[in-house]
């Protein structure tokens, strides 16, 4: 089951977006807007996947997650966490922040 063990705070999904496209053939790649993102007083970020029903842990803080944002990029799209601990979760590690 899919769910945060406090209140859930954010939620986002990942767009569709074309993966390939070209005008001298008739042919379109999509790749579908399937994954919802959470994240919550729990302090963690999870992922659905809404094809296959699987749950997945895909950040931690420590304190509550705020905010929780899918960022388009050509290649990919990245997952952005952010909590009241101050600090950003991405692909490539935690970056905390001072006041």
């Amino acid at each position: 089951m899919y769910q945060h063990s406090g209140p859930v705070l954010g939620v986002c999904w990942n767009k569709v977006r074309v993966i390939h496209a070209c005008e001298r053939v008739l042919l379109s790649i999509i790749q579908e807007g399937n994954k919802v993102f959470s994240g919550g007083a729990d302090n963690a970020g999870r992922m659905l996947d809404i094809t296959t029903g699987q749950s997945t842990q895909v950040a931690q803080h420590d304190a509550p997650v705020k905010v929780v944002k899918w960022i388009d990029a050509p290649q990919a799209g990245i997952l952005v966490t952010g909590s009241w601990d101050k600090s950003l979760v991405l692909p490539k590690g935690t970056y905390k922040f001072t006041t």
